[in-house]
């Protein structure tokens, strides 16, 4: 058995473990040591589980059938909690519409595991895809690409351009390769394309957090944004969208701490603008999504919500669970 057979087996495993805790935890008091016991081993499995995955997510090549569907009721659960973090991103959108002259937008989410911010950023990528005929997609993982300095993190962007020789090419001037990137990013975009960005685990870079962003920033970030807004004053609304992520924990203080991120108020398209997801989805969301997506009637949704929220408490990450266990094949 290799590897990642092996994982899907413990994957497996754990899911039918996690599943099996609801129907105990159902008729016990939640103040008993036997219900704090059950959610104690939940949450155990819960970690495992994430840890999983992510090994697992390294294994791009899976099947394309099983992520088709997992991927339609992805769809399908996006709508239950982003109101707030979307209407902030559409806004933003809407301003670079109103111009004309697209623009560009750097958004941060944090602790994505718990809040499951990586179904907002699908949500907003597919928005703006569907109807763009030239859209190009740069899916960045800190962990999957061994990224640890700016020369590295350059070459997995790099390795999204066709006919890129990153995995070869011996950089001498980080600084140049970076423009270099940009200018073969950038070449080709035409009215209306988008470029879209996904800089995922950000997190996993530890004490090299703060110095990796402040170089990105200043030598991919802002020139790329300069170089949008030149694009601009010939072709019309051309848009780029760059999404970081942390998977389980924020940036540490020090990143906090750069120059770099916008106030809540304020949008600069140099900086950052960080979105902030409800750690805890409300019984009201999870049951008008249970209603809209099932079509369950009232009786019929508050039963099936009473027995997910109470195992659940609104994690969004245990509410996901829940949900594909439950309503995946309708």
């Amino acid at each position: 058995m290799n590897r990642r057979d092996f994982l899907e087996e413990e994957k497996k495993d754990l899911e039918e473990k996690i599943s099996d805790i609801p129907s105990q935890m159902r008729f016990l008091d939640p103040a008993s040591s036997d219900y704090k016991n059950l959610k104690r081993r939940s949450d155990i499995y819960f970690s495992k589980l994430e840890e999983i995955e992510i090994e697992l997510s390294s294994y791009q090549q899976s099947s394309l059938t099983k992520n088709q569907r997992g991927n339609r009721f992805d769809k399908k659960l996006r709508k239950i909690d982003f109101k707030k973090p979307r209407n902030r991103i559409n806004q933003i959108l809407k301003k670079f519409a109103s111009t004309r002259k697209g623009g560009s937008a750097f958004f941060l989410i944090e602790n994505i595991k718990e809040t499951k911010g990586e179904l907002l950023v699908y949500d907003i990528r597919d928005d703006l895809t569907k109807e763009r005929d030239d859209w190009r997609h740069y899916p960045i993982n800190v962990i999957a690409n061994n990224i640890v300095d700016e020369q590295s993190l350059l070459r997995a962007i790099a390795k999204f351009i066709p006919n890129s020789d990153s995995d070869t090419q011996t950089v001498d001037n980080t600084q140049q390769y970076a423009i270099n990137i940009i200018d073969k990013i950038t070449a080709g975009l035409q009215v209306g394309s988008l470029v879209f960005f996904e800089l995922n685990d950000w997190d996993a870079l530890g004490e090299s957090q703060d110095s990796l962003l402040s170089w990105f920033m200043k030598y991919f970030w802002i020139p790329l944004t300069k170089k949008q807004s030149q694009l601009s004053q010939n072709s019309a609304n051309i848009i780029i969208i760059l999404f970081m992520t942390t998977s389980y924990y924020c940036l540490s203080e020090k990143c906090q701490c750069l120059p770099h991120f916008n106030p809540p108020s304020k949008f600069n398209k140099q900086k950052i603008f960080k979105l902030d997801l409800p750690i805890t989805w409300s019984d009201k969301d999870i049951r008008e999504w249970i209603e809209d997506t099932c079509k369950y009637n009232r009786q019929q949704s508050l039963f099936e919500l009473n027995y997910i929220f109470k195992y659940s408490k609104g994690n969004p990450e245990k509410t996901c669970y829940m949900l594909k266990q439950k309503f995946n094949k309708l």
